[in-house]
């Protein structure tokens, strides 16, 4: 083999190992790809300004610092294509269910923000986010989350994103264990 047949036999592997990478990144760069965090409002905070700033925590532990905060879903956009969200809020479907029995899954969706920001269905561009806060508090919270295994996002294009969390799973617990005792 010659310099020029193998210079050409490189640049023909070249192309053809880019054109492969190339395809698979044009398939995963046109997915949607959302990731849903339970999130736990453990307090305001007022700025210099006069504006108040929500502290949240994706933890448990912020639990204890506020147990009667409120309880909110943030949807983030991970992906690089817009999508439009439907419908957030709380199943208690596991996995069996949600793929063998579809019509037995019950959801229980939050119909509206309680801080009025975010008006569902809402179109999320690129790498953007909302957090959809429950408006129920105390018993009224409890009631919804005493037989939550999961948080959901559903998309118009038909995607439905579950989620739990060990602050949502300790909720679920505890709201159960309040609707016992009030039996």
């Amino acid at each position: 083999m010659g310099v020029v047949q193998g210079v050409t036999l490189g640049v023909a592997l070249l192309g053809a190992a880019l054109g492969v990478i190339n395809t698979f990144w044009a398939l995963w760069r046109d997915r949607v790809r959302l990731r849903l965090v339970p999130v736990w409002e453990r307090g305001l905070v007022v700025l210099d300004d006069g504006q108040s700033m929500s502290v949240q925590t994706e933890f448990e532990a912020g639990l204890e610092s506020n147990p009667d905060g409120r309880i909110g879903l943030r949807v983030i956009n991970r992906g690089l294509v817009d999508v439009t969200i439907r419908s957030v809020g709380f199943t208690d479907a596991g996995v069996l269910v949600r793929t063998f029995r579809r019509a037995r899954v019950r959801r229980r969706p939050i119909l509206g923000d309680a801080d009025g920001r975010v008006q569902l269905p809402c179109r999320l561009g690129a790498r953007e986010s909302i957090t959809v806060w429950c408006a129920d508090v105390g018993d009224q919270l409890d009631a919804k989350l005493a037989g939550v295994t999961r948080a959901y996002v559903s998309t118009d294009c038909g995607l439905t994103v579950y989620r739990t969390t060990p602050m949502l799973r300790r909720l679920a617990r505890e709201a159960r264990r309040l609707r016992q005792r009030s039996r």
